[in-house]
C-alpha cells in the first residue's frame, strides 16, 4: 500500500473501473478489495455529493451576486414577486388567489415616496 494520496478524479476512476471490469487502474489496488456493489455505492455518493456542492456554489453565486449587485430595495422586490409567482402557478387569472397576490404584489413594491 502507498502513501500517495490520489485526487478525487483518480478515485472516481478506479471505482468506474471496478465496477466495470472487477479490476482497477494499477497503483490503485485498494478499489480491487471493495466489492462490485460497494464500488458503485461509492461512486453514487461521490457523485451526488459533487452535485449537492455543485449546487451550493451556485446558490453563493446567486446570492453573492444579489447582495454585491443590487440594492436591498430591488432584491426585496424580486424576493416577493418570485413569491407571487410560485403562490400563483397553475392558476387562471381571475382565481381569487390570484388576484389578491396581485394587488398585493403592487402594494409591496411600489415606490415610497
Amino acid at each position: 500500500m502507498t502513501d500517495r494520496k490520489f485526487t478525487d478524479e483518480e478515485v472516481i476512476k478506479a471505482l468506474e473501473t471496478a465496477i466495470k471490469t472487477g479490476d482497477a487502474p494499477i497503483g490503485v489496488h485498494w478499489a480491487c478489495t471493495i466489492s462490485k456493489q460497494g464500488a458503485k455505492d461509492a461512486l453514487d455518493l461521490i457523485n451526488r455529493q459533487k452535485a449537492e456542492v455543485e449546487r451550493l456554489q451556485e446558490e453563493n453565486r446567486r446570492m453573492k451576486k444579489y447582495y454585491f449587485t443590487h440594492d436591498y430595495h430591488e432584491c426585496h422586490n424580486e424576493a416577493i414577486a418570485e413569491f407571487a409567482d410560485r403562490l400563483c402557478e397553475g392558476r387562471v387569472s381571475n382565481d381569487p388567489v390570484v388576484i389578491a397576490a396581485t394587488c398585493l404584489l403592487r402594494e409591496l413594491t411600489e415606490e415610497k415616496e
